[in-house]
């Protein structure tokens, strides 16, 4: 009889503690401002002079972009987007399956570094992208999908995609009215 009570009493207090709730819900004025940051207060995704996806770190800013051929094309660029030379950088990549991965190696031309491999034909692959400052020995490792495909959006390709969509959604799920 006692823990027939208990929980009598249990369930007695549930149900006022929720309907105090759902007034309080409901008498709540949906009106004022919310902290919601607005979307022109989100930092704007923009591309790279090649159409490509922009790295930031601490000590550099790239551009990562697949070229026609499949090769990866490392630009460095100051905070305008111009074009510099690379110095003090060393670049790596590896990706595709865990259990056998793919890598990759670059070699430095007069303003770039181009990869000595070509991407595979992937749809969607992770990969893991290695910034070294070889003056400070500071690594920075950027990990993404390289989604090779079209976003309909943007006209990017998805791992370069701008057009403010989370990344989570590039993965074959459906976001505003389009599958990727």
């Amino acid at each position: 009889m006692k823990r027939h009570t208990q929980l009598t009493l249990a369930l007695i207090t549930l149900f006022y503690q929720t309907n105090l709730t759902q007034a309080a819900e409901e008498g709540h004025d949906h009106s004022h401002a919310h902290p919601h940051p607005s979307e022109s207060e989100h930092a704007k995704k923009e591309a790279g002079p090649n159409g490509g996806r922009i790295i930031k770190t601490d000590d550099t800013e790239l551009e990562f972009f697949v070229r026609d051929d499949g090769k990866v094309q490392i630009t460095f660029l100051d905070h305008g987007n111009a074009v510099l030379p690379p110095k003090d950088q060393s670049v790596s990549l590896i990706g595709g399956n865990r259990s056998a991965p793919t890598k990759f190696s670059f070699e430095a031309g007069s303003s770039l570094l181009v990869s000595n491999e070509s991407i595979p034909h992937i749809t969607n692959k992770p990969v893991i992208l290695s910034i070294q400052n070889t003056v400070t020995e500071n690594t920075v490792r950027e990990r993404f999908n390289l989604n090779l495909s079209i976003c309909p959006n943007c006209d990017y390709k998805e791992y370069a995609c701008i057009c403010g969509h989370d990344e989570s959604h590039h993965n074959d799920h459906e976001h505003e009215g389009h599958k990727h």
